[in-house]
């Protein structure tokens, strides 16, 4: 006699349990992802690191710019996050749209040192004060950063860039040691009034703001002597 074969309600059975251990599985793939591209990214850091402190033996000041470094590099890869989707359909564009648009290639990461920083800007003698206030209180302090592994505001565009689509949560920071550091809680948008504005210090430092650099650096609530 030939053998019973599978009913549909065994056949349903074998679907829901199949279908439970993927929705298990899934989170905890999602996440060891998640962790690899990170470590990918503190990775790329990491040589950028390594290619400011070359160029500092050589010049003893930081570069304008970031993409000034590459020429130490190993590589242009490493200014690139892997989370980057400008950079994923362009070569020549990152994350940081202005800094990719200066290189010719394509830039993940922001610059501890703002467009603002040249003698013919308007808010040059603030930035001056920003760095000197910073070297003050963080010795140690960042000088790039990612913004693609926290939060994100909308939808991608290619018309914004990693710093208006970041909506706080997790930043990867690399400071003047070559050391990255997670920052979790990120850097979210504060109210002054109508406008929002979001702390400038804070991407680069964990200590407090001085009160005299105003809302363009601190962001609002966010002074040191509150």
């Amino acid at each position: 006699m030939r053998g019973k074969g599978i009913t549909l309600l065994e056949l349903l059975i074998v679907v829901v349990i199949i279908v439970l251990i993927l929705g298990l599985l899934l989170p905890v793939l999602n996440a060891a992802r998640k962790r690899s591209l990170e470590a990918s990214c503190i990775s790329n850091l990491h040589q950028i690191g390594s290619s400011i402190n070359l160029y500092l033996s050589d010049y003893q000041e930081l570069a304008p710019r970031l993409h000034r470094y590459s020429s130490y590099a190993k590589s242009k890869d490493v200014f690139v996050c892997p989370l980057d989707p400008w950079a994923s359909s362009s070569k020549t564009r990152g994350g940081n749209l202005d800094e990719s648009r200066m290189a010719g290639f394509a830039i993940s990461f922001h610059y501890i040192l703002h467009p603002v920083c040249y003698p013919r800007q308007p808010l040059y003698r603030q930035c001056l004060a920003f760095r000197r206030l910073l070297e003050e209180r963080d010795p140690n302090h960042g000088v790039a950063y990612c913004l693609l592994h926290g939060d994100k505001l909308g939808t991608f565009s290619e018309t914004v860039d990693a710093e208006t689509w970041y909506d706080g949560g997790l930043i990867l920071r690399l400071r003047k040691d070559g050391s990255v550091q997670r920052v979790p809680q990120g850097v979210p948008i504060t109210q002054c009034g109508e406008r929002g504005y979001r702390s400038y210090w804070q991407y680069v430092t964990d200590a407090p703001c001085p009160e005299q650099l105003g809302f363009g650096y601190c962001g609002c609530g966010r002074f040191q002597d509150e």
